[in-house]
């Protein structure tokens, strides 16, 4: 491989861009490509075992509905662990699987509003 060339980038590429201020935060395609298929499969498996902390942490609000919302505890209970828990499963098994960018990124989103949303 060229030694100006790093994962099918131009090295002068990359010194530009560090220079600029990327106003979309985003970079040429050829070196989003490169940051992706160095980085993604990595990230996929942190949010993976993030996604375990999370749902812990989620279900353990369960002790602050019983104190605070003893009339509708078992509601909390039916939205935490019957709805929100099983979509956020099948969400982090997607994850496991290290999709495309754009769906790793939009599941990310939707967890935390759907989490959001059923308090």
């Amino acid at each position: 491989m060229d030694p100006e060339t790093i994962q099918g980038v131009d090295a002068r590429e990359i010194e530009t861009v560090s220079k600029e201020r990327l106003f979309w935060l985003r970079f040429a395609p050829a070196m989003e490509a490169a940051y992706e298929t160095e980085t993604g499969p990595a990230r996929s498996r942190e949010l993976f075992w993030r996604g375990w902390v999370a749902i812990a942490i989620y279900l353990s609000l369960l002790l602050s509905d019983w104190y605070v919302t003893p009339d509708i505890f078992g509601t909390a209970v039916f939205v935490r662990v019957c709805l929100v828990t099983p979509a956020a499963i099948v969400m982090m098994a997607i994850i496991w699987r290290n999709p495309p960018v754009w769906l790793r990124e939009s599941i990310e989103v939707v967890s935390v509003l759907m989490a959001g949303a059923s308090h």
